[in-house]
């Protein structure tokens, strides 16, 4: 799916209202870093939950419709996209995983998170640390 495939889909309303947000620092020419999630949504089994940590205004939701369902997770609360498999937690990322992650009794083997241009370095390594199915990047 190129990145305008990828405009194309999402609804207009959520693009204007997400464009719309007074702190918004993305629009049409650049939705976050895409790339990576149509290539991770391509090899995540389809059965799997995805948790997107530091998942900022979750436009990348829209490739994993297929999957169990997508949980996006941003300390700052914005106004995000979603589907009908998405949900939202505006938390840190050690909040996340230490609060409200047990409390999902999940079977991590069929979870799988991302972490991806989160500059936390302490959060990236618990993120590592605690699931066994994991993309984080971060350039130095």
């Amino acid at each position: 799916m190129k990145y305008d495939e990828l405009m194309s889909i999402i609804p207009k309303e959520q693009l204007d209202a997400v464009f719309a947000y007074e702190k918004c620092d993305i629009d049409a020419e650049f939705l976050g870093f895409t790339k990576v999630y149509k290539q991770l949504s391509s090899i995540i089994p389809k059965h799997f939950i995805v948790i997107d940590l530091g998942c900022a205004y979750a436009s990348q939701c829209y490739y994993f419709t297929k999957h169990r369902q997508y949980i996006g997770v941003e300390i700052e609360p914005c106004v995000q996209f979603h589907t009908e498999n998405t949900k939202h937690y505006h938390m840190s990322i050690q909040k996340f995983i230490g609060d409200e992650l047990p409390k999902m009794n999940l079977n991590l083997e069929k979870v799988f998170a991302i972490c991806s241009y989160v500059p936390d370095v302490r959060a990236r390594e618990l993120v590592r640390n605690t699931f066994p199915n994991v993309f984080t990047f971060y350039p130095a």
